[in-house]
């Protein structure tokens, strides 16, 4: 949830204040902080939760995931980022429900081939998201006035 990483966030920017001088950069402070906070929470998602809703799939798979037209644009963003064969083979995938046959098929690989484009998608979407999902946390604090620079 997004705004137990914004608390998480501001509770390590408050306990880490002490570390930062006035002479370094205060946004690359602030972002290293604010990317090992999204890190941990997500690791943390992962190692415990059953209900995993860090797993790529699961996310496209279930819609009622996104709970506003922000998470979806994320999605979105992340999906054009992707190389044009990565943003077929999800899309066919997942939102048009196609068989990996009838993937390969259009794509113009083997079944064998296209798994492993989709694997690879997957991945490289979710490091994707996970970046877009800090921007928009930070763009979330800038736009509460919680911090100023």
């Amino acid at each position: 949830d997004k705004d137990d990483i914004i608390q998480e966030v501001l509770l390590a920017i408050h306990h880490a204040k002490h570390t930062y001088h006035s002479d370094n950069s205060f946004s690359a402070w602030f972002f290293s902080i604010a990317r090992h906070k999204l890190y941990d929470y997500y690791s943390y998602q992962k190692k415990y939760k059953k209900n995993n809703d860090t797993d790529i799939n699961t996310i496209i798979d279930h819609t009622n995931y996104f709970s506003n037209k922000e998470d979806w644009e994320i999605l979105y963003l992340a999906i054009d980022q992707l190389k044009p064969i990565q943003q077929q083979a999800i899309k066919l995938k997942k939102f048009h429900d196609f068989s990996i046959k009838e993937i390969a098929r259009k794509i113009n690989k083997s079944e064998a081939a296209t798994k492993v484009t989709l694997h690879r998608s997957y991945h490289s979407l979710k490091k994707i998201m996970l970046k877009l999902t800090l921007i928009a946390i930070i763009i979330n604090l800038f736009n509460l006035k919680i911090i100023n620079i």
